[in-house]
């Protein structure tokens, strides 16, 4: 047998390298697996810091590999990527992880298709959103709460008014010639304190209001924006899977066409081996021919697909 010799196609091994990296991505997961496995059963007996420095893996590593197995596990792409960039999406938030996500120069990529600098600017991105989103929870939390104590102030303060209102009437003796009792109205000393208090809790009772209006309004204001980048996603996704599906098609092909020419490399017939296939026995020519059949019928199965149009999810997209 001649020995295969790698190939000066750029196309052909890249196809080589993403087939090599899709079985390296397999095996980041199945260690993560098999080290959550000893892990959590205590094969090592509680020394499993020791027992790792004997199998040759840092504390650091194993721990990214557990982590990958624990929250990808049944995650379709974990299989083709690189250990580094599956720790990034593991640590990702689960329903980040299969949506399109636009990046600051404006490109839209799902996180399997992003490079390390990419998912690292993703994450920031997240964290400060959700950062911001807990801050305005906090304070709309804190304008209802203050909106509450004013209510409740002013409902305090219009119960007191309400008993104060009528002021008493003090019937004093005034000294005059004929001795007439005159009925005087005395008001109370903290009556227009109260009344004050009153007016000023009334504002800031409406100032608050205002502001829970305003922020109703830019919420509404926000999610029409979300549903209109939504829409602008949808559409941007559709063009991306048709791309996506292309790549595939083309990275099946090379990959086929790489495993056909190894083959036949491997199993190029020389002038001894023609003619011992001319002198074997009935039975074994029988075999071969059966063989043979085979692949003619792959082949007239594949060459078909060749002026085929293809489709995604149902629908033809190109011709």
């Amino acid at each position: 047998m001649n020995e295969i010799q790698l190939s000066n196609d750029l196309t052909q091994i890249t196809t080589e390298i993403k087939t090599y990296e899709n079985m390296a991505g397999q095996a980041i997961f199945e260690i993560g697996r098999r080290l959550n496995w000893v892990k959590e059963h205590d094969l090592v007996h509680g020394q499993f810091g020791d027992w790792l420095e004997e199998v040759g893996i840092s504390h650091r590593v194993a721990n990214r590999f557990m982590k990958i197995a624990n929250e990808l596990s049944n995650w379709k792409p974990a299989s083709n990527l690189g250990a580094e960039t599956l720790y990034l999406i593991a640590t990702l938030p689960p329903e980040e992880r299969d949506k399109e996500q636009r990046l600051s120069d404006g490109e839209v990529k799902k996180p399997e298709d992003m490079t390390k600098r990419e998912l690292q600017e993703l994450k920031k991105e997240l964290k400060a959103k959700n950062q911001e989103i807990a801050d305005k929870a906090e304070m709309i939390a804190s304008q209802r709460e203050e909106l509450e104590e004013s209510r409740q102030t002013q409902i305090d303060l219009n119960r007191q008014l309400a008993l104060k209102k009528e002021p008493k009437v003090e019937v004093r003796q005034v000294p005059v010639e004929k001795k007439v009792e005159v009925p005087v109205k005395t008001v109370p000393a903290d009556y227009e304190n109260i009344k004050r208090q009153n007016e000023t809790q009334a504002e800031e009772l409406r100032q608050l209001r205002l502001i829970a209006d305003n922020y109703d309004n830019l919420k509404a204001e926000v999610e029409q924006k979300e549903a209109e980048l939504k829409n602008y996603r949808d559409l941007d996704h559709l063009n991306n899977q048709v791309k996506h599906y292309e790549t595939r098609g083309d990275l099946s092909i090379y990959k086929l066409t790489s495993d056909m020419k190894e083959f036949l490399q491997a199993h190029e017939l020389t002038s001894d081996d023609k003619r011992r296939v001319s002198e074997a026995s009935k039975e074994a020519k029988n075999k071969l021919q059966s063989y043979l059949n085979d692949t003619q019928a792959w082949i007239d199965s594949v060459r078909p697909l060749i002026d085929s149009r293809a489709y995604v999810e149902g629908e033809i997209v190109n011709e």
